[in-house]
């Protein structure tokens, strides 16, 4: 994204409010795609064109959105976003703590893992928890089960139910951090792009973060 296209917006400015609303948001992401009409930026959101005509005022007003210029004489005009990108100072967003800004924008994420995995663990009549000891960590973890004991990772990767995760936190030599950035990038391109190369795709839900927990 080149810095050249995002535009600086003040953090009392009707503009911030705009763009700090989730509900506003929703209407005004057809036009940060590209030129279109009002019709079929209704059609996008799955409003009716009253409604979006309604949003379209509210955004030309704050100049969020403008006219294509190629379009202006035409009957149907086409409209697209100002910028590239906009630049809200975070005392304009709703939070008062950066944690209450990350909780709400992971929540949606968090809700669906968690319908997901209860699922799968549920048609895989895992109904049973073991609870053993880390080797590793030494400590105690409670892993999903059945009435026989864990089901072997190998068969849960083999069948694509990826009801279980990895999460924690791991000790790396520093030296090797941007290695392990990079790695874990290599491997979301490699299986994200190449949906196109094979006759039966699966649909997964992928969710993961890599912070620095540690000096």
């Amino acid at each position: 994204m080149h810095r050249k296209n995002w535009k600086r917006i003040e953090s009392d400015s009707p503009a911030a409010q705009i763009l700090t609303d989730s509900r506003a948001l929703r209407y005004f992401a057809p036009f940060m795609r590209g030129a279109v009409t009002l019709t079929a930026a209704a059609r996008a959101v799955g409003t009716s064109p009253q409604a979006m005509k309604y949003w379209v005022k509210k955004f030309l007003d704050v100049d969020l959105v403008r006219p294509a210029p190629s379009d202006r004489a035409r009957g149907a005009t086409r409209y697209s976003a100002t910028a590239s990108a906009y630049l809200v100072p975070f005392d304009a967003t709703k939070f008062a703590l950066m944690r209450e800004w990350v909780d709400n924008r992971l929540k949606p994420h968090q809700e669906r893992l968690v319908d997901l995995l209860a699922a799968s663990l549920e048609s895989q009549g895992l109904n049973h928890v073991l609870i053993h000891l880390d080797p590793v960590s030494g400590e105690i973890l409670q892993t999903s089960a059945d009435e026989n004991g864990p089901v072997e990772r190998e068969q849960l990767f083999k069948d694509v139910l990826l009801s279980h995760g990895f999460a924690g936190d791991v000790v790396i030599c520093r030296e090797r951090l941007d290695e392990l950035v990079q790695d874990l990038a290599e491997l979301w391109e490699k299986y994200a792009n190449a949906a196109d190369q094979c006759k039966r795709k699966q649909r997964v839900f992928v969710y993961a973060f890599f912070v620095r927990s540690g000096p």
